[in-house]
């Protein structure tokens, strides 16, 4: 195993979290400005944004001939979301989770994953087991955003921590004149956030392809096979975008 083989995976995980980190900023802040609450972003958009990673490096694999990889890469990933992004920012400041997310949304989470499990007890995801999956993800992100929609503001005072008193609002004072309306985004940052997702699927594609070059070789010169290879290093390679958003919020 040569040093530029390493370097090479190196260059692809470097490409990935750059490419997630804009990809990350360009989606969180359109769906800011069309009015969602931040619990409703983090659900869909964000969660969806984070995961570009191992969704570019999965379907790499698939179309390079190295499915070991892409259904470690996709259980390690999950491992780790868990395990290393949730303990490291839980290890930062405790996690409020007094909302629905505890009612529905882990259970959601966990019934998914028995389902993928079920599906893979005969050693094969058929194609339209995959289609159900996705045909599933659709439903709860419409579900997600009406619900979000509706109970924002009692998600956000569930969301709060205990020990943050709430601040006390300030008398309005009487001004003369009408009031001052409301900015909406402009044209310019809109364009600048549609460039940062374009920039970012563009960074995720070009490491992607990279990361699993470097990856395959990897397994090859060491003995592993490219599912160990991908439950652990590219796992936790494309769980940087998730550990980086959590450790930020």
């Amino acid at each position: 195993m040569s040093a530029g083989v390493v370097l090479l995976m190196l260059g692809g995980l470097g490409l990935l979290a750059v490419g997630g980190e804009l990809l990350v900023r360009g989606a969180s802040s359109i769906a800011s400005a069309l009015g969602m609450s931040r619990l409703v972003v983090g659900l869909t958009v964000v969660s969806i944004a984070t995961s570009a990673p191992e969704f570019a490096v999965t379907m790499e694999s698939v179309v390079s001939g190295s499915p070991g990889l892409a259904v470690g890469n996709i259980v390690g990933s999950n491992i780790a979301n868990v395990l290393l992004v949730l303990g490291a920012a839980a290890a930062i400041t405790p996690l409020a989770v007094k909302s629905r997310i505890v009612k529905l949304d882990v259970p959601v989470m966990i019934g998914l994953s028995v389902l993928v499990t079920v599906f893979a007890i005969n050693g094969v995801i058929a194609s339209w087991q995959g289609a159900l999956l996705v045909a599933i993800l659709a439903a709860y992100l419409v579900r997600a955003i009406s619900v979000g929609r509706q109970d924002e503001p009692a998600e956000m005072q569930a969301l709060q921590p205990a020990w943050v008193e709430p601040e006390e609002e300030e008398p309005e004072e009487e001004q003369a004149g009408e009031p001052e309306p409301t900015r909406s985004p402009g044209l310019g940052m809109v364009a600048i956030n549609v460039g940062l997702i374009v920039v970012g699927v563009l960074l995720l594609v070009f490491g992607a392809n990279l990361l699993v070059d470097g990856a395959t070789q990897i397994a090859a010169a060491v003995g592993l096979s490219d599912v160990i290879i991908g439950l652990t290093i590219v796992a936790i390679g494309t769980s940087l975008p998730e550990l980086a958003t959590a450790v930020v919020a």
